[in-house]
């Protein structure tokens, strides 16, 4: 794997990276303010930011060091980026325990797992949108 200063190790650009943050706390902060809190205030959705950035980075810090181990260990390729998103999957659940304080736990982890499938299935769309209107506009 080639490191560019645009694309990184991990194969996304820091765009990516970026929109996929932006999803993550909208849909988070949205589904916070609908299920768990009623009054829905600026810490909350500093909450929400905060626990999406950690995602985030200990998803890019762990697709950075998969990359770099996958040049040492080819079998790693298959299984690396799965790897690093469900650690950072656990990681995000670990955070919000702590950031997102209620009594319905339940509920909390539904709506982790709920905004972690709204920003792929947004990010996707996006891609597929931009995959059309890019030819339009070069």
């Amino acid at each position: 794997m080639v490191y560019s200063a645009d694309v990184g190790w991990w194969g996304m650009s820091i765009w990516d990276w970026l929109i996929l943050l932006l999803l993550l706390w909208i849909f988070m902060s949205l589904l916070v303010k609908k299920y768990l809190i009623r009054t829905f205030r600026l810490h909350n959705a500093l909450a929400c930011l905060l626990t999406s950035l950690i995602f985030i980075a200990i998803w890019v810090i762990m697709e950075g060091f998969v990359g770099f181990m996958c040049g040492m260990w080819s079998q790693l390729t298959l299984v690396g980026g799965v790897v690093a998103f469900l650690l950072a999957t656990w990681v995000l659940f670990l955070v919000a325990r702590s950031f997102i304080e209620t009594e319905k736990w339940r509920v909390r982890e539904n709506i982790l797992f709920l905004s972690l499938i709204l920003m792929y299935l947004s990010y996707v769309i996006l891609l597929t949108v931009w995959s059309y209107i890019k030819p339009m506009i070069a």
